[in-house]
């Protein structure tokens, strides 16, 4: 891990965010590389962020693990928010995928296995709390490029 703070592309190599759904459809393969790569993100980011670049990789660490959920919900809801019309129903992902309100990550058409069924549930729940609780009162609110900044640092000074 402390190789990972000192080269975040341990974790994932470095590519374009593109927040633009133009890939279609995320499935669980997507959704575990977009995750790498908004992890990827914040190492870079606390690398560069001051007081938390000067501070000792562990301390870093702790940082990340304490931010990462936050962080990486906020950059796609800003991103999500910022680049679909007023009521959408998807959620963007850096790598161009997107997740659909209504549509399944896990495919379970003939699946009997309740585990994944009950996964599957609770991504659902998921999505709909991203898009009713998150992304909702972020586009009545307006959400400005300043405030995102603002909010990113709070979330990693004051995790």
């Amino acid at each position: 891990m402390f190789d990972a703070v000192l080269r975040p592309s341990l974790i994932v190599s470095r590519s374009p965010l593109i927040f633009d759904g133009s890939l279609g459809l995320a499935g669980c393969k997507e959704y575990f590389e977009n995750l790498r790569r908004l992890i990827v993100l914040l190492f870079d980011y606390a690398n560069t962020l001051k007081p938390i670049a000067d501070l000792t990789p562990s301390e870093k660490i702790s940082i990340i693990h304490n931010c990462v959920s936050q962080f990486a919900l906020l950059v796609v809801a800003y991103h999500t928010v910022r680049n679909t019309e007023l009521v959408s129903s998807t959620i963007l992902l850096p790598s161009g995928h997107y997740f659909h309100r209504e549509k399944p990550v896990i495919i379970i058409e003939q699946c009997e296995d309740k585990q994944i069924i009950l996964l599957e549930s609770r991504i659902e729940i998921v999505k709909k709390n991203i898009l009713d609780v998150v992304l909702s009162p972020m586009r009545r609110l307006g959400f400005t490029e300043i405030e995102m900044v603002a909010l990113k640092a709070i979330i990693a000074l004051d995790p």
